[in-house]
């Protein structure tokens, strides 16, 4: 999913639940089925988040919990604003 040094965010929620239409551009959008718990190294195990946003590097730079609070700022602060569209 990161071959091509673009982000990704992967919903493990329902479809259609996580609008990146702005960010279209520049960060994938990948809809995925987890089923289980994950386990983190020093917490130990969680359940798994609604949505995850990764950067390039691998690293992780949002998790949603069901919604997208958060989200758009994430997107803002790591890839740039989000692309207006001057057709409408």
């Amino acid at each position: 999913m990161l071959h091509d040094a673009k982000p990704v965010v992967i919903n493990l929620s329902e479809p259609g639940t996580v609008d990146i239409t702005p960010w279209a551009d520049r960060v994938h959008l990948i809809d995925a089925d987890y089923l289980g718990p994950c386990e983190l190294l020093v917490v130990g195990i969680v359940a798994a988040p609604a949505a995850v946003l990764v950067r390039p590097n691998r690293y992780i730079a949002w998790v949603g919990d069901g919604a997208d609070t958060g989200l758009r700022d994430a997107l803002a602060t790591w890839f740039g604003g989000p692309s207006v569209s001057l057709c409408r």
